[in-house]
């Protein structure tokens, strides 16, 4: 099936689905929301909102779709998050999937299911985990959690500092690997530097313009210079210009 982050969200924001209209609990300025209800309450449906600034600080057992300038989620989505702004923090849990399009977007916590993201800057945090799949088409990537299933990042630059348990598909100007990445592996960028304690626990296949890389150690499964792969290096601006399709 695909589908296009900024189209999907669209649509469903579009949806005349069983969905709570909340209004911010705390009076607060013009076109700044804030739910903080506090944390022995929640909003039983899913919630669509949007504003200047968006503060979710009240847990929404549905899915949340959220649209602002600032959207800070700091209570438990229930189900999928949904979030289109200029900045955007996860900071709670999430049930399920988050699709999220955005300048600078911080995940710092758990996601049970699958991650999508267009960003400019995106940072997924020590305290950020992927239950399933992450996909990532921005500016600037850096991992610092854990992902369980499957990466596919394209990116100007990507920094990849925790840990990829799945097979991996990274495609960018400039690769920093200091982490564990741990399935088979696709590498595709004019230069990737590898930190000292660097892993590759399954089979790397690579291309950088300077060419082979004296792994040692660090590829424990089979590493292939691939010039096929030369191809796939993104262009500077195509990372943060295309839009994905799955």
């Amino acid at each position: 099936m695909k589908k296009s982050l900024l189209v999907s969200f669209a649509l469903t924001l579009a949806l005349p689905a069983s969905t709570v209209f909340a209004q911010p609990s705390t009076p607060v300025a013009p076109d700044v929301h804030k739910w903080d209800d506090g944390a022995s309450l929640a909003i039983s449906d899913d919630l669509y909102t949007a504003g200047g600034d968006v503060y979710l600080q009240t847990a929404v057992r549905g899915d949340s779709f959220v649209a602002g300038g600032t959207v800070s989620v700091t209570e438990r989505t229930g189900k999928d998050l949904h979030a289109a702004g200029g900045t955007i923090v996860v900071d709670a849990p999430v049930g399920d999937d988050v699709r999220i399009a955005g300048g600078t977007i911080t995940i710092s916590a758990p996601v049970a299911g699958d991650v999508l993201i267009m960003g400019g800057k995106v940072h997924l945090t020590k305290d950020a985990t992927v239950g399933g799949d992450l996909y990532v088409f921005g500016g600037s990537v850096k991992v610092d959690g854990s992902v369980r299933g499957a990466v596919r990042i394209e990116a100007d630059d990507v920094e990849i500092a925790g840990t990829l348990n799945g097979p991996a598909d990274i495609r960018t100007m400039h690769a920093v690997i200091s982490g564990n990445v741990m399935g088979d592996t696709r590498l595709a960028a004019q230069r990737i530097s590898v930190g000292e304690k660097a892993l590759f626990g399954g089979n790397l296949r690579y291309w950088q313009l300077a060419g082979p890389l004296q792994l040692g150690t660090k590829a424990k499964g089979q590493a292939v210079f691939d010039m096929n792969l030369q191809r796939k290096v993104p262009d500077s601006d195509e990372g943060k210009n295309a839009l994905p399709a799955f």
